[in-house]
């Protein structure tokens, strides 16, 4: 009888242990603790950008079930814009929003589009699969974010840049002597290439620098200039037409908060950034086509940089960015950077080596 009687203690126990670990995994988001994550970007709550960042944060936190949130900061709120990578290293924001193509010391493969083969002339959504093939392929590029202590989950593209200015440029004669606002050493060396005088500031000092006269035009994309409202000082648009759509921005999150997220948040969090990257050309192109009709709306007036011109700027610079770029990464140490951003331009069809200037 006594043995009887364990027999069916035991069972119970057991019974019972087994429910209680079978619980949670009927709704395993619900009965875990809440995670809270902040995000911190440079841009204001508006355009295509920030849309791509809220459809982000609010897909994450729909599909863990409301365990995880992500709160925002907008607008240089948390850290200022060229700050950005180092908050996310150090932990000040879980999270960022940015363009690691501003900082080629610190990513210098996807910095690269903008270093030495902007010059493709690509359209929007074309450099998507490329830089994923490269990604995939050399596990340097891969891993150039997890030398800054970061993961990145999603990338997505800039628009084709070209120029907004206070009077009209219709070829590179009109570009002659032109104070205009540029980005980085290499666009700098572009811009000058073509007879601009370069002046080098982020986005968000630019409105006041084209309203008070420190420069006469601005290095723009429809985006950039919608968010930032540049088109109130600057009605004269010049498509460059060899400035292609070049994958810029990127998500990216602390690696010591990252190891701390349990494996089902982590793969829903890579998985609805790989979405955003997909997603975000058909966005990026359908805001694009609103922004115009702002602009002409406001009254700006469009231009189309001849083909003659074009051909004769990209022959300037093509081959020497590219080659400038390669000697200074091999020189910061990667031995291998002519072989990786060789099969870069193949992937992008592109070849900037073989430009006689």
């Amino acid at each position: 009888m006594k043995r009887k009687g364990y027999l069916i203690k035991g069972v119970i126990v057991l019974l019972s242990v087994l429910f209680l670990v079978g619980l949670p995994l009927q709704n395993s988001w619900g009965k875990e603790k809440e995670i809270n994550l902040n995000l911190a970007t440079w841009g204001p709550p508006t355009g295509a950008i920030a849309q791509g960042i809220q459809w982000y944060a609010d897909e994450v936190v729909k599909r863990t079930g409301h365990r995880v949130k992500i709160k925002i900061f907008w607008a240089q709120s948390l850290a200022k814009q060229m700050e950005l990578p180092h908050a996310c290293r150090t932990g000040t924001a879980d999270m960022v929003a940015m363009l690691p193509v501003y900082h080629p010391e610190l990513f210098p493969f996807m910095a690269a589009n903008m270093e030495c083969l902007i010059l493709w002339g690509g359209e929007i959504g074309q450099g998507i699969k490329p830089y994923r093939k490269l990604r995939e392929e050399f596990p340097e590029v891969r891993g150039e974010f997890e030398k800054q202590n970061q993961r990145l989950l999603a990338f997505w593209e800039y628009a084709r840049m070209d120029v907004i200015s206070k009077k009209p440029i219709k070829g590179l004669a009109d570009a002659q002597g032109v104070k205009m606002r540029s980005a980085g050493m290499v666009l700098s060396k572009i811009f000058k290439a073509a007879g601009f005088i370069p002046v080098t500031m982020p986005s968000t000092e630019a409105y006041d620098a084209a309203s008070g006269g420190v420069v006469d035009a601005l290095l723009a994309s429809p985006e950039t200039t919608y968010k930032f409202k540049w088109y109130e000082v600057c009605k004269y648009w010049t498509r460059t037409g060899i400035l292609g759509s070049i994958v810029a921005y990127g998500i990216s999150i602390n690696l010591n908060v990252w190891n701390k997220l349990p494996t089902d948040v982590q793969e829903v969090m890579d998985r609805v950034g790989s979405e955003l990257t997909d997603r975000y050309p058909t966005l990026l192109f359908e805001e694009n086509k609103r922004y115009e009709k702002i602009f002409r709306d406001a009254g700006v007036k469009f231009y189309e940089l001849p083909l003659a011109d074009q051909e004769a700027w990209r022959k300037k610079v093509a081959r020497s960015s590219f080659e400038d770029y390669v000697k200074k990464m091999e020189k910061t140490g990667y031995p291998n950077a002519r072989k990786i951003l060789q099969r870069y331009g193949e992937l992008l069809g592109y070849k900037p080596w073989e430009y006689s200037e």
